[in-house]
């Protein structure tokens, strides 16, 4: 039990009070994947 006290301590550091850290991760990694095709079609454009 103290061991998952102290676990949700470090989600709750990590992550806010927000009860959701994977759906966080997700949506971070989502948010890079979008950024990144953003970024390759900014250079495509610009090498064209």
């Amino acid at each position: 039990m103290e061991e998952s006290k102290s676990y949700s301590d470090y989600i709750n550091k990590k992550y806010g009070t927000d009860r959701s850290p994977l759906i966080h991760k997700w949506r971070s990694l989502e948010n890079n994947r979008m950024f990144h095709k953003r970024e390759t079609f900014a250079t495509a454009n610009k090498d064209m």
